[in-house]
């Protein structure tokens, strides 16, 4: 695993270049440019808010409705377009896979990069939506910087992971969509953790999404350091799936040109 950090390190600008070129080709002649970034959370806020913030009204939300959803929103955005575009890479750069004399992770961990740029986007509305609510800013908005580092790194492991495992067998590829789908319903993007029973509270939390999607809202909505319990489990699900994820990239890396 060290070793593989350094490599990708070693590579680093050919890493930044193919971001920066994806960056670029998705918004490739749109006239609003990268602001498609904000368009989509910002519908996603509006039907959430509209139905679960006025019209059912969910419980236990102790900061500006549309401040909880939008964190919910930024970080399982981010999550579900890494992992979906991620799982696809390795099949689309299909002539560079095979010629590639550098770390082939650094395709789907392109997708990761990218998402992560939408992510920064997102920051600058949730700081405008943040302020104009009278919410914060707090010292613990600091925090938000380790707690999205343990998200970059959970994403990255499952993206190794879905990128190999769809070189095997495709049917990983149109089967995650639906896993996603039922994943933000699993997740507490526009609900709290708080309406599950405390009972079933640690299951729910073997979700690492769960955790930091709880612990970012604490310490950016409510100005409060993380949850122990959350960001615990979250971190050693992270912990498990890079080192998982690696592993069955690496295990399945040399029949990639067979399989192509």
């Amino acid at each position: 695993m060290i070793s593989a950090l350094k490599e990708l390190y070693r590579h680093r600008e050919l890493l930044s270049l193919l971001t920066g070129r994806e960056l670029a080709a998705r918004y490739k002649q749109t006239a609003a440019r990268g602001l498609w970034a904000v368009f989509k959370p910002m519908s996603q806020l509006a039907v959430f808010v509209v139905v679960f913030g006025s019209l059912l009204e969910i419980p236990h939300v102790h900061m500006p409705y549309p401040i909880f959803v939008l964190i919910g929103l930024m970080a399982w955005n981010w999550f579900s377009t890494s992992v979906s575009r991620g799982a696809e890479q390795l099949l689309a750069q299909g002539s560079l896979l095979c010629k590639s004399a550098f770390p082939r992770e650094i395709f789907p961990l392109t997708q990761v990069l990218v998402a992560l740029a939408d992510f920064g986007m997102n920051l600058v509305l949730l700081v405008a939506l943040c302020l104009i609510h009278g919410v914060g800013p707090y010292w613990t908005w600091l925090l938000a910087i380790p707690v999205s580092l343990g998200v970059l790194l959970f994403i990255s492991g499952l993206v190794l992971l879905f990128s190999a495992l769809n070189m095997l067998f495709r049917d990983v590829g149109h089967g995650l969509g639906l896993l996603l789908q039922i994943g933000m319903y699993l997740s507490p993007v526009f609900y709290p953790a708080a309406v599950i029973p405390e009972k079933w509270r640690v299951l729910y939390f073997l979700n690492p999404m769960a955790g930091y999607i709880e612990s970012l809202r604490a310490c950016i909505g409510l100005g409060q350091i993380p949850p122990p319990l959350p960001l615990g489990m979250a971190i050693a699900g992270t912990a498990a799936a890079l080192a998982g994820g690696y592993f069955v990239f690496k295990r399945i890396e040399p029949v990639f040109p067979d399989v192509l």
